[in-house]
């Protein structure tokens, strides 16, 4: 036998998945089923273009074996020959049909193996023994007059990878000059604060003015450990006794290197962030609606592997996003 059976493979659920909605579960045993159908029909037609290439072979070793003795001076069947050329034509022909049959298959196997990891590998971050939340039903998308499914899904995944442009952009943008120099004072202020000398000890025990120092682990010689020492803590004190002129030269830095116009403080900037992330999923969400209906249709069309599990899997939006989208 090929490969395990339907009713073999649908009992091989990931362990993140059990215990959660059937809703789910199914979805994720219709991947497992359409994989291990897919091995089982690869390897149908490996084996037929093994045989077919077996008998052209076969044919063109006959062929040449003539072609030699007719060198020699012995007379052509040429009604042999011709059979033979024909076998080998034909051969050619079937191997040639079955390959796009097995191209298909192929990137099914590749795909589908694809998304099962990435979905088991949300699962497992995210699922953790609690039952997953599930979205409400999206509406199925209507084609556009004269409209393919391929047309229909790639206009999805078009705008979807627009939004995630969109989303990385708002991530790059610069922060706006005055939010960078107030929290740079703040840390010169922080500074020359711990930056002040203490002469506590010297009023009252003669020791020595303490100036501001800084911890530091160091390895011990050979590497058998580490040690803490203690040396001038160089900022702090500088901070303490020009905190000014820091100051001004901070300014300097950050208003030659600002670019207000493109700036983005944290709050706009997780804003314009989830606003592009939910639409992106609200699409993909749709793009997952067609590609079953093109599937019902009998069209070879498949999922992408990055596709967001909750679009895929029809969880709430509530749900974590995929590690990926959450840098």
């Amino acid at each position: 036998m090929l490969v395990r059976t339907v009713g073999e493979l649908a009992m091989d659920l990931p362990q993140p998945f059990k215990g959660q909605p059937n809703a789910v579960t199914a979805i994720v045993r219709a991947f497992q089923l359409e994989h291990g159908e897919a091995i089982a029909s690869a390897r149908v037609i490996e084996d037929q273009a093994y045989r077919v290439r077996e008998k052209r072979e076969e044919a063109a070793k006959q062929l040449a074996e003539m072609k030699a003795a007719a060198s020699r001076g012995v007379p052509l069947e040429t009604s042999h020959i011709a059979k033979l050329e024909r076998e080998i034509a034909e051969a050619n022909a079937e191997i040639q049909g079955l390959q796009p049959r097995a191209e298909i298959l192929s990137a099914t196997i590749s795909t589908n193996q694809a998304l099962l990891r990435h979905l088991e590998s949300y699962a497992k971050a995210h699922f953790k023994g609690t039952e997953a939340q599930l979205g409400k039903p999206v509406a199925q998308p209507q084609l556009t007059k004269n409209e393919t499914w391929n047309e229909a899904i790639e206009k999805r995944r078009r705008r979807i990878r627009e939004l995630r442009a969109e989303a990385d952009r708002v991530r790059a943008a610069p922060l706006p000059s005055s939010v960078v120099l107030q929290r740079e004072i703040e840390r010169i202020n922080d500074l020359a604060e711990m930056g002040k000398p203490d002469a506590f000890d010297a009023i009252e025990r003669g020791a020595d003015l303490q100036w501001p120092t800084i911890a530091i682990d160091e390895s011990v010689w050979g590497g058998h450990g580490r040690i803490k020492i203690k040396t001038p803590d160089a900022m702090a004190l500088i901070a303490h006794l020009f905190r000014d002129q820091m100051i001004a030269a901070a300014k300097a830095a950050i208003e030659a290197a600002a670019d207000d116009d493109a700036a983005l403080s944290d709050v706009d900037r997780a804003k314009l962030i989830g606003e592009a992330e939910r639409d992106a999923l609200a699409v993909e969400r749709e793009e997952c609606a067609l590609i079953r209906a093109a599937k019902a249709a009998g069209q070879p069309v498949l999922f992408r592997p990055d596709t967001d599990p909750r679009a895929v899997l029809g969880l709430a939006d509530d749900m974590p996003a995929p590690a990926a989208q959450r840098r």
